[in-house]
């Protein structure tokens, strides 16, 4: 039977391979072998890396810096949806940077057409940096676009503590036209170092607001003043008729705070028409740490009133006079 030339039984070539051929061979293996050899070098390295410390990191990111990218890459991180591990990654490295970084965080905020997920969390970004960030945030405070000056605002108000520096930037946005901006700074000037000069008089034009939330928020960080806000006593009690409950809730609250200074007002108080008027006096009398024992007459003449508040709130106020101890209300206003 005829064959095919070079071919022997079973169909096995018989041919012997050309010396260039078997070089062409030897050539690819000694390739593969070196791929592999470091692959297998990459593996044991990051194995045997010692830990980096959190300066060593910090530095790392900084000399990254200087690599044409390296932030917008972070912050392209900062922007997805569905990677949270990614994003967190990124998040915190931004943060990391701290000063560094602001620049960048600050443009996201204020791009007119940013993804609406990076830009809050550039804003919690920038929180969590604190004061480096601060001045700048303060800059955009004034910020054309309101939904621009509501992140820079949420910004500051998320800080665990406003630096000094941004006192004024507060005090004066909290006249901004927008509602969400105003409410977001009264959270920001209460976390801020702001003397009773400087916040009470702008607090209690903040009482008057048209954002009844806003108000009441206002009355309620006038409390953290505590007697150096007694300017402002007229106000709150005129506030504990007012129709929204929050802000009569907030305004009895800080009167209660204030304390002796406020005491004559909310006597004559007991003695309103109006029941909400009433109520809120009894509440911040029983609130204080001390009773006046002047305010017994009168509270004890709204023991029978009308209303299940005023006179729960009249009795826990003359429990403290009577020196029996404080009694909290059955329920709350």
């Amino acid at each position: 039977m005829s064959r095919w030339p070079g071919e022997t039984n079973g169909g096995v070539s018989e041919t012997t391979p050309s010396p260039r051929a078997r070089r062409t061979k030897l050539l690819l293996y000694i390739i593969l072998a070196l791929i592999l050899g470091a692959v297998v070098w990459g593996i044991v390295a990051d194995f045997s890396r010692p830990a980096d410390t959190t300066e060593e990191r910090v530095r790392r990111l900084l000399r990254r810096m200087e690599r044409p990218g390296r932030v917008e890459r972070l912050l392209i991180g900062l922007g997805l949806r569905d990677d949270y591990e990614s994003k967190e990654g990124a998040f915190e490295e931004l943060v990391a940077l701290g000063e560094a970084a602001v620049p960048h965080l600050i443009r996201i905020l204020a791009a007119p057409d940013e993804d609406e997920v990076m830009q809050m969390n550039s804003a919690e970004a920038l929180s969590v940096i604190g004061a480096p960030a601060a001045g700048r945030l303060c800059e955009i405070l004034k910020h054309e676009r309101a939904e621009v000056r509501q992140l820079a605002a949420d910004a500051l108000a998320q800080m665990d503590s406003v630096p000094a520096q941004a006192v004024p930037a507060i005090l004066q946005g909290l006249a901004d036209e927008d509602g969400l901006v105003r409410l977001s700074l009264t959270w920001a000037l209460e976390a801020s170092p702001a003397t009773p000069e400087q916040a009470v008089p702008v607090l209690m034009r903040t009482l008057r607001d048209k954002d009844g939330w806003v108000a009441a928020r206002a009355g309620q960080v006038l409390g953290k003043y505590g007697p150096a806000a007694k300017d402002a006593v007229g106000l709150l009690v005129e506030s504990l008729r007012h129709e929204e409950s929050e802000l009569r809730s907030s305004a009895a609250s800080s009167l209660a705070k204030i304390g002796p200074p406020a005491a004559d007002a909310l006597i004559a108080a007991l003695d309103s028409d109006n029941v909400d008027m009433r109520a809120g006096a009894a509440k911040a009398l029983s609130e204080m740490k001390s009773v006046p024992k002047a305010a017994e007459s009168a509270l004890s003449r709204v023991l029978p009133d009308e209303n299940a508040w005023v006179r729960r709130y009249a009795a826990a106020a003359l429990q403290k006079i009577k020196g029996r101890g404080p009694t909290k209300p059955e329920g709350e206003r």
